[in-house]
C-alpha cells in the first residue's frame, strides 16, 4: 500500500492510502538553486535559479515541458561549483526575469494546462518555493494544489530508504538518465519515467 505526504501552501500534512487517487494528469517540478562547496546549504540562503516543469500523465507520457530561469537577487553570481554542477552558466540567470516576474510567466503557461496536484523528488522543493513565497511574497499558482512526494512513494513502495536519489531509483529500474543531471527541466523529464512504477 503506498502512502504519501500531501501537502497545500499553509504547510498542513495530510497522509493519503492512495495519492494518486483522482489523478489524471501530473505536473513535476524540479528547481535548480544558487549553491555552494564552500558553505552550509539551506533553503533559506538558496535561491531558484531554474523551474523544471514536465506535465505527464500517471503512465509517464509527457504532454508539455518547460523551463524557467530566474535572475538570483540575494547572490546574483553564481558560483563555479554551481555552474560546473547545473550546467547553468550567468549569463543564463543574469539575462533571466526575477523570481516574481518568472512567477507570472509560469503561471501564463500553466494556464493553457489542467493538472490535478504537481510533484516534486523530495520535499526539497516545497520548502524552497515556501520560503520563496516569504521571500517575494508570491508562489506560482501550482503551488496552491496537492503536492506528492514521490520520493517517499518510491521509499514506500520499495522498502528503500536509503540511496533512494533520483539517480539511484532510476539506475535500479535499469533507465538511462537522459539529458543533463541537476538540470531542472531534465531532472523532471526522467522522474516522469519513474511514474509507471509508482502508480501500478
Amino acid at each position: 500500500m503506498i502512502f504519501s505526504f500531501l501537502k497545500n501552501t499553509i504547510g498542513f500534512s495530510m497522509v493519503f492510502q492512495n495519492c494518486f487517487n483522482g489523478i489524471k494528469r501530473l505536473l513535476i517540478v524540479d528547481l535548480e538553486a544558487t549553491c555552494w562547496n564552500d558553505r552550509p546549504l539551506s533553503v533559506g540562503v538558496m535561491e531558484v535559479i531554474e523551474f523544471g516543469l514536465v506535465l505527464t500523465t500517471l503512465d509517464g507520457e509527457i504532454l508539455a515541458s518547460h523551463s524557467q530561469f530566474v535572475r538570483p537577487v540575494i547572490n546574483p553570481k553564481l558560483s563555479k561549483f554551481c555552474s560546473e554542477l547545473t550546467g547553468i552558466k550567468n549569463s543564463m540567470v543574469a539575462s533571466a526575469p526575477d523570481f516574481r516576474e518568472s512567477t507570472s510567466l509560469l503561471n501564463l503557461w500553466l494556464s493553457h494546462y489542467e493538472y490535478q496536484a504537481w510533484a516534486s523528488w523530495g520535499e526539497y522543493d516545497w520548502k524552497q518555493i515556501k520560503v520563496e513565497l516569504t521571500r517575494h511574497g508570491c508562489a506560482p499558482d501550482f503551488f496552491a494544489k496537492p503536492h506528492i512526494n514521490l520520493k517517499a512513494v518510491w521509499q514506500e513502495k520499495t522498502g528503500k530508504k536509503r540511496r533512494s536519489g533520483l539517480g539511484s531509483a532510476l539506475q535500479s529500474l535499469g533507465i538511462v538518465f537522459e539529458g543533463q543531471q541537476h538540470r531542472g527541466v531534465d531532472d523532471a523529464r526522467n522522474i516522469s519515467r519513474i511514474l509507471p512504477y509508482l502508480t501500478i
